[in-house]
């Protein structure tokens, strides 16, 4: 950052107008160089899927055509074993045709399980080029040296060796082995091969046909594959080559050899066929990848297109240095041109600037700046030669109006000095006042506590009498619930004296029908004693009649009984009516002497009911004049309250004179100082006016 403020102004201007021209110019150049980069790399895609479009037909074809072969032998094979006499020899012969048919496959054969095509495995054992001692049907037919040959299959129950058999005898599915070294007539021979399972209508498994295809073969086939200098490859879904263009060793050897190319293979697998990655070599390659799939064969084969991606981006790399350089050359060049543009227009105009101010940091404006264009200097420098104008003016304004402040700088400490002397006259009367001011208060004060605890004792007269005129209230109310009790017990008295007068009255008409009912009662006596004669005389009666007079006289004898029974009865009745006599009459002098006690009562209560009518009137009128007692004692309170408001605003109104008299005494004495302040600052302004005539001598003006 130091050395950013060291450089110089054109040398700052022309490495900002280069760095943006820079960032511009690279700007385009890169999204130009984008555009190429994808250019280069959909040109190396579409060039690569291309060959590799061709090349995979031709595999493609191959496969298929095989495969096509393999199914028509199996449908003969079928037919033959069917027939009524199985020929194995037309079988091989069969093959063979197909083989000559056929140049691009190495060999056709085929493998029965045993006795399983014509059940006489027996009588073939050894018995021709194509039997081993077991005499199952293995013919294999091959090719070599230009001719075709018979031979019996071998390691066909051998585990990787025989996997061309003993992977279609366990999955029942045709199969398409991994390349595997096989010895064909003595030789080792790298071949893949394209096997069909035999299965019957029953699902039974008994043999296979199939056909090698030699490695040499593929690799002619994927020759075709060069873009860019580039290679082809064929791998399996599991993940080994077939053949490898690119490096021959590597064919029947893992795809995946490295972390990266198992990496690759997954991106293949997941159906990512465009991928960027080290090959085999070691160079930056493109992959680019198409599969081959084959009817019947879950698991397909792909064909790889490798390209160096230095190759691909070698038009791409070329034209980037080409455009970088380019941009070097037009930087330079525009660099030159613009330090000389700003040389000739800004620099040589700011440097007269320059010149111009170290003048004026001296004070002398009697110097111009002379800028004869009419651009934004130009009219800078009218501006300057402006301000220097109107500076020189005020130079002058200043300086005749510094010889004016010194004068009255000094009326004004003169000034300040009377004034001051009259502040501290001021003060002292004011002092005075504030002493009187504070006497006032005091008195105020006491004669505010005597009318406040005279306020205390009316307040408390009152309060009492309130609580008397309460008391009062509360017996008055008392007095006149009684008074009305007593009313109401009067009456009552009322109607139990008439109660006890209807009492006596009846008791007394029950005491006549008692009589009533003694009369009665002697008259039935009487009835009872004749009947009971007349019941005797029909018994006499009877006793004459004899055996006649029987019944009768047992009549008579119960009239009799009921006779004596009646005046039995009749003598209770009145035994009874006699005690209930006796106890009316007691009862008729029972309520008699009740009758005179309620009358007596009666009286008592009326007499108390009158008196406590007198005591309500009574305690009435007392009440009124406590009432009136509680009213004018609430009066002289609030009249205590305002004579004590009164007091108190007086005693408010003098502490208000107080502060104000100490207020304006203690403005009075900063008046004085500000005074004082005023003389030194008087003196100050003399001292810097001096000064200021000192300096403004030292400038120099028109």
């Amino acid at each position: 950052m130091q050395l950013w403020h060291r450089l110089g102004l054109s040398l700052k201007l022309n490495l900002i107008v280069g760095l943006v021209v820079l960032l511009g110019v690279s700007t385009l150049v890169f999204t130009n160089q984008q555009s190429r980069y994808r250019s280069s790399m959909e040109q190396g895609e579409m060039t690569a899927r291309l060959e590799l479009h061709e090349e995979s037909e031709v595999v493609s074809k191959l496969l298929d055509n095989t495969n096509s072969t393999l199914r028509t032998i199996k449908t003969a094979l079928l037919n033959e074993k069917t027939s009524d006499r199985p020929d194995r020899a037309q079988i091989v012969k069969l093959l063979k045709q197909e083989l000559e048919l056929h140049p691009q496959v190495l060999g056709l054969y085929t493998l029965w399980e045993p006795n399983a095509f014509d059940g006489n495995d027996s009588a073939n054992r050894n018995l021709s080029s194509g039997d081993d001692d077991t005499g199952r049907f293995i013919p294999y037919v091959v090719r070599n040296k230009g001719g075709i040959f018979i031979e019996p299959l071998r390691d066909y129950e051998v585990d990787g060796a025989g996997d061309y058999y003993q992977i279609p005898k366990k999955t029942k599915k045709a199969t398409l082995v991994d390349p595997y070294l096989y010895e064909v007539n003595g030789a080792a021979t790298q071949m893949t091969s394209l096997t069909i399972p035999i299965i019957d209508g029953s699902g039974k498994f008994l043999g296979i046909v199939g056909a090698d295809l030699l490695v040499s073969q593929l690799e002619e086939a994927v020759k075709g594959i060069n873009a860019f200098g580039g290679y082809g490859t064929v791998f399996t879904a599991q993940g080994n080559y077939i053949v490898h263009g690119g490096i021959h060793e590597l064919s029947g050897k893992p795809y995946g050899g490295s972390e990266e190319k198992q990496l690759v293979l997954d991106k293949y697998s997941e159906g990512d066929n465009f991928v960027r990655f080290t090959d085999d070599k070691g160079q930056s390659a493109i992959g680019l990848v198409q599969k081959v799939e084959i009817p019947g064969i879950e698991a397909p084969w792909y064909i790889e297109a490798v390209m160096p991606l230095e190759r691909i981006m070698a038009d791409y790399n070329r034209q980037m240095w080409t455009s970088i350089v380019t941009v070097i050359i037009l930087l330079a060049v525009l660099n030159a041109l613009i330090y000389f543009v700003l040389q000739r227009l800004v620099i040589r105009n700011i440097r007269k600037v320059i010149d111009l101010s170290q003048y004026l940091s001296k004070g002398d404006f009697t110097h111009k700046l002379s800028i004869r264009n009419k651009d934004e200097f130009g009219k800078m420098a009218d501006r300057f030669n402006e301000t220097i104008d109107n500076l020189s003016g005020m130079i002058r304004s200043v300086t005749d109006a510094s010889h004016s402040v010194a004068s009255s700088a000094q009326q004004l400490s003169a000034s300040s000095e009377e004034t001051s002397q009259a502040a501290s006259v001021i003060s002292e009367s004011i002092q005075q006042i504030a002493l009187g001011a504070d006497s006032q208060v005091h008195s105020s004060a006491d004669a505010s506590k005597a009318m406040n605890e005279m306020s205390a004792g009316v307040q408390r007269i009152a309060e009492s009498a309130a609580s008397v005129a309460d008391s009062v209230e509360a017996v008055t109310e008392k007095t006149r619930l009684g008074n009305e009790n007593m009313k109401e017990t009067i009456a009552r008295m009322n109607r139990i004296k008439e109660a006890v007068d209807q009492a006596s009255s009846n008791v007394v008409s029950l005491g006549q029908q008692s009589g009533k009912i003694t009369e009665v009662i002697h008259l039935i006596r009487e009835i009872s004693s004749q009947t009971n004669l007349l019941s005797l005389n029909a018994s006499i009666e009877a006793a004459r009649a004899g055996e006649h007079g029987k019944g009768f006289a047992v009549v008579a004898e119960e009239i009799k009984k009921l006779s004596e029974q009646v005046h039995d009865a009749t003598n209770q009745v009145s035994a009874i009516i006699d005690q209930i006599h006796k106890e009316t009459e007691q009862t008729i002098a029972t309520i008699d002497e009740g009758a005179q006690a309620v009358a007596n009562g009666s009286d008592s209560v009326l007499r108390t009911g009158k008196l406590f009518e007198e005591i309500w009137h009574e305690i009435k009128t007392v009440n009124e004049q406590i009432q009136d007692v509680s009213a004018a004692s609430e009066q002289i309170s609030a009249g205590s309250e305002e004579v004590g408001a009164t007091v108190d605003q007086l005693a408010t109104i003098a502490e208000h004179a107080l502060q104000g008299s100490n207020h304006v005494a203690a403005a009075s004495e900063e008046q004085v100082a500000s005074m004082q302040e005023v003389a030194s600052s008087a003196q100050m302004l003399n001292k810097i006016v001096v000064e200021l005539q000192t300096t403004l001598d030292k400038l120099k003006i028109d």
